[in-house]
């Protein structure tokens, strides 16, 4: 039972408003607290089935075509941007970052919502599309910078490069904790789990494409090794992220 007033009754509440936000909640009422077995959390899930069964399978699933469907507005700017001024292509580049974003948080939500009780899929999109937009807040620098970057000493240039890619690798999984740290234990670990994926995934995508990608390609060409190595970046994302979920998940 959890009485007007109570902590217990403002969770039941948020909970309860989450999954139905047009129903009106007496403050006045108390809400009387059923727990079932985690096998009730999944839909078809079969008595005794751990909520966090198949889990993977589906995070990987859906995380993977999310993260490659938005990764394509970035690829297709970027080529289309190329011979644009700089404080152009810069710009038109965060706006693709920040729908890349905001497709990747609505497929992991979409997932998410299925085994964390409470989660808001509106909140996590934000996140991510917040995360996303930081982390390429630093990646078009060079962009914008255009050749002024080459003028600056490298004890300098590398220090800041370090800085930089630290704040990219970790600015979602920052954003997507501030999230999850209101709804699981050991949210903390999410940080060091997306920063790991993603650099598994830029590494791999940097291997791919550098050997590929080669003066006076069409765009056409460009963007299809974008695309193939953005498939390849994706599922080694969504593959280590989702090892991680289940792993936290698993200590609740």
């Amino acid at each position: 039972m959890a009485p007007p007033g109570s902590l217990e009754h403002e969770e039941m509440a948020a909970i309860y408003q989450a999954e139905y936000p047009r129903t009106e909640i007496p403050v006045t009422d108390p809400f009387v607290v059923i727990e079932l077995s985690a096998a009730h959390n999944l839909p078809g899930s079969t008595p005794g089935a751990p909520r966090h069964q198949g889990l993977w399978r589906r995070w990987w699933v859906s995380v993977t075509l999310g993260e490659l469907l938005g990764f394509a507005a970035p690829a297709m700017v970027a080529t289309l941007v190329r011979d644009a001024a700089p404080a152009s292509a810069a710009l038109a580049l965060l706006l693709a970052g920040a729908i890349e974003g905001t497709v990747l948080g609505w497929f992991q939500a979409r997932v998410l919502r299925t085994v964390v009780h409470g989660l808001r899929s509106g909140d996590w999109i934000l996140a991510t599309a917040l995360g996303a937009l930081l982390a390429w807040s630093i990646g078009v620098i060079p962009v914008a910078a255009d050749d002024s970057l080459a003028s600056v000493p490298p004890a300098l240039l590398i220090p800041a490069a370090v800085v930089g890619g630290t704040i990219m690798l970790l600015s979602i999984g920052l954003t997507q904790w501030s999230v999850l740290r209101h709804r699981l234990h050991h949210a903390g670990q999410w940080i060091w789990a997306t920063a790991l994926a993603w650099l598994a995934g830029l590494a791999c995508f940097t291997a791919f494409t550098t050997p590929l990608w080669q003066p006076g390609q069409s765009s056409l060409r460009i963007v299809s090794i974008g695309l193939v190595g953005g498939l390849l970046m994706a599922a080694i994302m969504s593959a280590v992220t989702g090892a991680f979920l289940v792993r936290i998940l698993r200590a609740q």
